[in-house]
């Protein structure tokens, strides 16, 4: 390649023509029907799936499953017509039907879009919890793990300005709000000091009002610090891209020492991630049960040291970041996802919707009033959806390199959960207003 063009490549131009051919290469599927789950799937209904599945597989002309290492992003959306599946158990269900045919199946049908589980090395999963519940259904992204990481490297270009070929208002016209700087911009309207003050000023709020005024008002300060500081704990395009550039480039640099140097970085308190080092995944027969017990203990240290995160007044998300054993079989992400998932509900108590952080609110307010009244109408008709849930969770596999633990490891991020719909969508976001400069100049 002569320099001439390496430098097309590295203009906006060249970068939106490897872009175009990026796109055809994904698969993007839309299957309408009540979830299920492994433990109480019917055989018809798995057939149907799979069916519709072929149909528009063919329709955007592939034929063979993916045999590389993929990205995978599934959006669940349950009726509420009966109980809902746990997101994590829904994951593990539906991916195995994008690989073998269901039984009963034609014997001359061929897998889907999976060869293998082990193919995934991002895992996606959002659960619309208290949304759309008359059209339910699964929709799933695909691509390869190569060109998921290349559009998050090209949000990243964008990000920091690499095209020389556009000048600053044409960036600016596709800029991207971090959430970060959002609260510095913001730090007039900061809850966190609102709640202080709200607490320092009990006394006189009492006195004008009531001791049921002032919960209800600190809880709602409570929230809005929860969602705002919540909102920006998690890893965004930006830092993915560098953990996961190993899949594109050289693997000698240690990723997990990047992650850490990330969850340790000196900033401002609320600017911290909630990172939890869970040490290594089970390697050999029997640590299951160990590493289990330690995702428990952790996550209920953490409960103990976050005050002002618990009670939870907001829906909450996880990412998982997992660097596979050097001289063992690794782990599945949705198998992970199962090991991890329980134990976040079951010692965080995540709310699954916002309707049902009303509970916390009824149990201070000894009266009622239009808006409680419609607040538990409103979550009668989702008595069907699990109490406590994560809206979303993500789980990222790194790249190995030398200096990585033999045995490997296991982090948890705790951060939003709908505030924001994770770093693909964000580096769509992004990407989408780019081309249109782009194209516009």
């Amino acid at each position: 390649m002569s320099s001439q063009e390496r430098d097309f490549w590295k203009t906006s131009k060249g970068a939106r023509l490897q872009l175009n051919r990026r796109k055809p290469r994904q698969v993007y599927l839309d299957v309408p029907g009540s979830l299920e789950s492994k433990a109480a799937n019917k055989l018809p209904n798995a057939i149907s799936f799979q069916d519709r599945v072929r149909k528009q597989m063919a329709a955007l002309g592939r034929v063979r499953p993916f045999r590389a290492p993929v990205a995978i992003q599934i959006d669940f959306t349950p009726g509420i017509d009966r109980p809902a599946p746990a997101i994590h158990s829904l994951a593990k269900y539906y991916l195995d039907l994008l690989q073998w045919p269901a039984g009963g199946s034609a014997k001359n049908k061929s897998r889907l879009l999976l060869e293998d589980d082990r193919q995934i090395k991002a895992l996606i999963c959002t659960y619309w919890l208290g949304f759309d519940h008359d059209n339910p259904g699964v929709r799933l992204r695909m691509t390869t793990m190569n060109n998921f990481v290349r559009d998050l490297q090209l949000f990243r270009a964008i990000r920091l300005g690499e095209f020389a070929d556009l000048s600053d208002d044409e960036l600016r016209l596709s800029g991207y709000a971090d959430p970060a700087e959002d609260w510095e911009i913001d730090s007039l309207d900061d809850p966190l000091e609102q709640l202080r003050e709200h607490i320092r000023d009990k006394e006189s709020f009492v006195k004008g009002t009531s001791i049921e005024a002032y919960e209800v008002h600190r809880m709602f300060l409570l929230q809005l610090f929860q969602e705002k500081f919540l909102n920006m704990r998690e890893i965004g395009p930006e830092a993915l891209a560098s953990l996961l550039s190993g899949y594109v480039g050289s693997r000698t640099k240690s990723q997990s020492q990047r992650l850490k140097n990330l969850l340790s970085s000196a900033q401002r308190q609320w600017q911290r991630l909630i990172g939890i080092d869970l040490g290594p995944s089970a390697v050999r027969p029997g640590e299951g049960s160990i590493f289990k017990e330690a995702v428990r203990e952790k996550l209920a240290d953490v409960r103990q040291k976050e005050k002002l995160m618990y009670p939870l007044l907001s829906t909450i998300g996880v990412t998982i970041v997992y660097v596979p054993p050097k001289n063992a079989f690794g782990i599945d992400l949705d198998n992970l996802a199962r090991r991890v998932i329980p134990f976040v509900h079951e010692e965080l108590h995540p709310p699954s919707t916002l309707a049902h952080v009303s509970k916390a609110y009824d149990a201070v307010r000894a009266s009622s009033d239009e808006w409680a009244e419609r607040t538990r109408a409103e979550l009668k008709s989702l008595n069907r959806l699990p109490q406590y849930q994560v809206s979303r969770y993500q789980i990222f596999e790194l790249p190995r390199s030398d200096s990585d633990p033999d045995d490997g490891n296991v982090h948890l991020i705790i951060h939003g959960g709908l505030g924001s719909l994770g770093p693909w969508h964000d580096a769509d976001e992004l990407i989408r207003k780019w081309e249109e400069v782009v194209t516009r100049y």
